[in-house]
């Protein structure tokens, strides 16, 4: 069974998660292994943020975009599904803020 160091697991999950695992005991870190693969899909693997896709993908390999209008990050699966998933999220926004100024 591979087991991951403490720097490998840094890389891959959260500060905190990691230092909440560091307080187990090594032995319990093997039994620990579904929990670890479950906590890593849950933080780490999105759909992709274009609405004609919409696959799930693991967010470390997958293309980040930020929009002018959002502190939020935008997660693509390819460059292509930026490119539309972007001009599909912008126009959305744009839209919605069309009928609030009509109201």
């Amino acid at each position: 069974m591979n087991m991951l160091t403490y720097n490998e697991l840094s890389t891959l999950l959260p500060k905190v998660i990691v230092d909440y695992i560091g307080q187990y005991n090594p032995e319990h870190r093997i039994k620990m292994n579904d929990v670890m693969d479950e906590l890593y899909e849950y933080y780490n693997i999105v759909l992709c943020e274009n609405d004609m896709c919409e696959r799930p993908f693991d967010k470390n390999y997958g293309v980040t975009g930020n929009m002018y209008f959002s502190r939020q990050n935008f997660y693509f699966c390819c460059e292509n599904c930026q490119s539309y998933g972007e001009w599909s999220i912008g126009y959305d926004f744009r839209k919605s803020m069309r009928r609030r100024s009509i109201i």
